[in-house]
């Protein structure tokens, strides 16, 4: 287990976007079901439309949020480079909530694992997890199957 990371910075900094990343924030996000907090996928990420077709990209570095909305606040849960990121994430109750992603397995990129990540606010813990090792090629079904949720996302808000 681990503990939250401290806030990093004001809420007004990121949240609403002042870009074109607002309907990102809406597409990869979750609101607690008290509606105090707003869970960021990844704030580097950005999801847009490219002649007629809705596409992902943004940064190579990957950084989920925690805006506290209520608090005026924002907390980068982690960050990393090009050898993980962060795609979804959902909440169990008001003040706990999960976010997964996937990590290189190995230092050549031919092998990729799923990480879940359980917070709970309330204790400021958080709980990691790890799958089994997959091939890129295996992972390349999971990575043509969150775009495709993401474009379904885009299209209904």
């Amino acid at each position: 287990m681990g503990a939250l990371p401290t806030p990093s910075q004001p809420l007004s900094d990121v949240y609403p976007s002042k870009e074109e990343g607002n309907k990102t924030f809406e597409v990869l996000s979750a609101d607690s079901p008290d509606g105090r907090y707003k869970l960021v996928f990844d704030g580097y990420q950005y999801v847009g439309e490219e002649d007629g077709e809705v596409s992902t990209g943004g940064e190579p570095d990957s950084a989920p949020l925690l805006l506290d909305l209520r608090q005026g606040a924002s907390t980068r849960l982690a960050e990393c480079g090009t050898v993980c990121g962060f795609h979804w994430g959902t909440w169990v109750t008001p003040s706990r909530f999960v976010l997964a992603g996937w990590t290189d397995a190995d230092a050549s990129a031919t092998r990729r694992q799923g990480t879940l990540r359980i917070y709970s606010i309330a204790d400021s813990t958080a709980t990691f997890y790890l799958t089994r090792e997959v091939s890129s090629e295996e992972f390349s079904k999971y990575q043509a199957a969150w775009e495709a949720w993401v474009a379904e996302r885009y299209i209904t808000r």
